[in-house]
Protein backbone atom coordinates (compact mmCIF):
# COMPACT_ATOMS: atom_id res chain seq x y z
CA UNK A 1 0.00 0.00 0.00
CA UNK A 2 1.40 3.39 -1.26
CA UNK A 3 -1.40 5.50 -2.24
CA UNK A 4 -4.58 6.81 -0.86
CA UNK A 5 -6.11 4.76 -3.45
CA UNK A 6 -4.86 1.92 -1.67
CA UNK A 7 -6.62 2.31 1.91
CA UNK A 8 -9.45 4.55 0.41
CA UNK A 9 -13.46 3.31 1.55
CA UNK A 10 -15.12 3.92 -1.99
CA UNK A 11 -18.35 2.27 -1.09
CA UNK A 12 -19.76 5.56 1.05
CA UNK A 13 -22.98 6.25 2.67
CA UNK A 14 -23.92 9.85 1.20
CA UNK A 15 -26.07 12.31 1.72
CA UNK A 16 -27.63 15.09 -0.64
CA UNK A 17 -27.23 18.64 0.44
CA UNK A 18 -31.19 19.01 0.74
CA UNK A 19 -31.63 15.66 3.21
CA UNK A 20 -32.47 17.04 6.79
CA UNK A 21 -30.17 17.39 9.90
CA UNK A 22 -32.52 14.16 11.29
CA UNK A 23 -31.69 12.38 7.84
CA UNK A 24 -28.22 12.35 8.95
CA UNK A 25 -28.22 11.16 12.60
CA UNK A 26 -29.98 8.89 11.29
CA UNK A 27 -27.29 7.39 8.63
CA UNK A 28 -24.86 8.03 11.35
CA UNK A 29 -26.70 5.98 13.85
CA UNK A 30 -27.51 3.23 11.51
CA UNK A 31 -24.41 2.94 9.82
CA UNK A 32 -22.09 3.83 13.25
CA UNK A 33 -20.26 6.42 11.46
CA UNK A 34 -19.25 9.83 12.39
CA UNK A 35 -18.87 12.04 8.98
CA UNK A 36 -21.01 11.70 5.69
CA UNK A 37 -19.78 13.40 2.55
CA UNK A 38 -22.74 15.44 0.64
CA UNK A 39 -23.18 14.95 -2.83
CA UNK A 40 -24.51 17.17 -5.59
CA UNK A 41 -27.60 15.90 -7.54
CA UNK A 42 -25.72 13.66 -9.73
CA UNK A 43 -24.87 11.45 -6.77
CA UNK A 44 -21.10 12.68 -7.39
CA UNK A 45 -20.10 16.24 -7.27
CA UNK A 46 -18.27 16.54 -4.00
CA UNK A 47 -20.86 19.27 -2.07
CA UNK A 48 -18.87 19.04 1.61
CA UNK A 49 -18.82 17.29 4.60
CA UNK A 50 -21.63 17.19 7.60
CA UNK A 51 -19.72 15.47 10.60
CA UNK A 52 -21.81 14.26 13.88
CA UNK A 53 -20.27 17.22 15.41
CA UNK A 54 -22.15 19.29 12.85
CA UNK A 55 -24.95 17.63 13.65
CA UNK A 56 -24.84 17.87 17.42
CA UNK A 57 -23.89 21.67 17.58
CA UNK A 58 -27.06 22.30 15.68
CA UNK A 59 -29.15 20.03 17.67
CA UNK A 60 -27.98 22.07 20.80
CA UNK A 61 -28.97 25.66 18.74
CA UNK A 62 -32.40 24.21 18.40
CA UNK A 63 -33.09 22.52 21.98
CA UNK A 64 -31.42 26.32 23.55
CA UNK A 65 -33.68 28.60 21.28
CA UNK A 66 -37.10 26.43 20.99
CA UNK A 67 -36.98 23.59 23.72
CA UNK A 68 -36.36 20.26 23.80
CA UNK A 69 -40.34 19.62 22.72
CA UNK A 70 -39.46 21.07 19.23
CA UNK A 71 -35.83 19.32 17.98
CA UNK A 72 -37.41 16.12 15.96
CA UNK A 73 -39.24 18.12 14.42
CA UNK A 74 -36.92 21.22 13.69
CA UNK A 75 -34.09 18.69 13.03
CA UNK A 76 -36.52 16.95 9.79
CA UNK A 77 -37.40 20.86 8.43
CA UNK A 78 -33.89 21.62 8.52
CA UNK A 79 -31.55 20.63 5.52
CA UNK A 80 -28.11 19.71 6.02
CA UNK A 81 -26.45 22.20 3.99
CA UNK A 82 -27.30 24.91 6.85
CA UNK A 83 -24.86 23.07 8.68
CA UNK A 84 -22.16 21.48 6.72
CA UNK A 85 -18.78 21.95 6.39
CA UNK A 86 -18.21 23.34 2.57
CA UNK A 87 -15.08 24.68 3.02
CA UNK A 88 -13.29 21.07 3.33
CA UNK A 89 -9.76 19.79 2.51
CA UNK A 90 -9.34 17.05 -0.25
CA UNK A 91 -6.96 14.94 -1.75
CA UNK A 92 -6.81 12.99 -4.41
CA UNK A 93 -6.49 8.86 -5.15
CA UNK A 94 -2.85 9.26 -5.83
CA UNK A 95 -1.68 11.24 -2.70
CA UNK A 96 1.47 9.21 -0.78
CA UNK A 97 -0.58 7.48 2.04
CA UNK A 98 2.45 9.53 4.46
CA UNK A 99 1.14 12.39 3.47
CA UNK A 100 -2.20 11.76 4.00
CA UNK A 101 -1.65 9.93 7.44
CA UNK A 102 0.28 13.05 8.32
CA UNK A 103 -2.51 15.35 7.42
CA UNK A 104 -4.88 13.23 9.55
CA UNK A 105 -2.57 12.88 12.56
CA UNK A 106 -2.07 17.05 12.28
CA UNK A 107 -5.48 18.02 11.76
CA UNK A 108 -7.78 15.73 13.73
CA UNK A 109 -10.38 15.59 10.76
CA UNK A 110 -12.65 12.82 10.67
CA UNK A 111 -12.27 12.35 7.17
CA UNK A 112 -10.30 13.31 4.24
CA UNK A 113 -12.32 13.12 1.50
CA UNK A 114 -10.88 11.89 -2.08
CA UNK A 115 -11.74 13.33 -5.04
CA UNK A 116 -10.87 13.19 -8.88
CA UNK A 117 -9.87 16.87 -10.86
CA UNK A 118 -13.41 16.85 -11.87
CA UNK A 119 -14.65 17.36 -8.26
CA UNK A 120 -16.34 13.91 -8.37
CA UNK A 121 -16.31 11.98 -4.79
CA UNK A 122 -14.10 8.62 -4.80
CA UNK A 123 -14.33 8.09 -1.26
CA UNK A 124 -12.65 9.08 1.96
CA UNK A 125 -9.76 8.11 4.32
CA UNK A 126 -10.38 7.81 7.83
CA UNK A 127 -7.85 7.70 11.06
CA UNK A 128 -9.69 4.13 11.61
CA UNK A 129 -8.57 2.86 8.07
CA UNK A 130 -4.76 4.37 8.97
CA UNK A 131 -5.43 2.49 12.47
CA UNK A 132 -6.45 -0.34 10.53
CA UNK A 133 -3.88 -0.47 8.74
CA UNK A 134 -0.80 -0.26 11.46
CA UNK A 135 -2.57 -2.96 12.81
CA UNK A 136 -2.33 -5.01 9.78
CA UNK A 137 1.38 -3.99 9.36
CA UNK A 138 1.81 -5.08 13.20
CA UNK A 139 0.76 -8.37 11.97
CA UNK A 140 2.40 -9.57 9.03
CA UNK A 141 5.94 -7.93 10.72
CA UNK A 142 5.01 -10.37 14.28
CA UNK A 143 3.97 -12.96 11.75
CA UNK A 144 7.63 -12.44 9.64
CA UNK A 145 9.41 -12.67 12.47
CA UNK A 146 7.90 -15.67 14.30
CA UNK A 147 8.50 -17.10 10.98
CA UNK A 148 12.08 -16.40 10.76
CA UNK A 149 12.42 -17.35 14.55
CA UNK A 150 11.28 -20.82 13.81
CA UNK A 151 13.33 -21.35 10.60
CA UNK A 152 16.69 -21.42 12.57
Amino acid sequence: MKTVADLMITKLQVLHDTHSVADAREVMRLHNIRNIPVVGDDGHTFKGIVSQRDILKESFRIVSEHGMSKLAELERQTVISSVMATEVITTTADTALTTAGRYCMENKHGCLPVLDDQGQLLGIVTPSDFVRLCVQLLEQSSEDHQLRGSSR
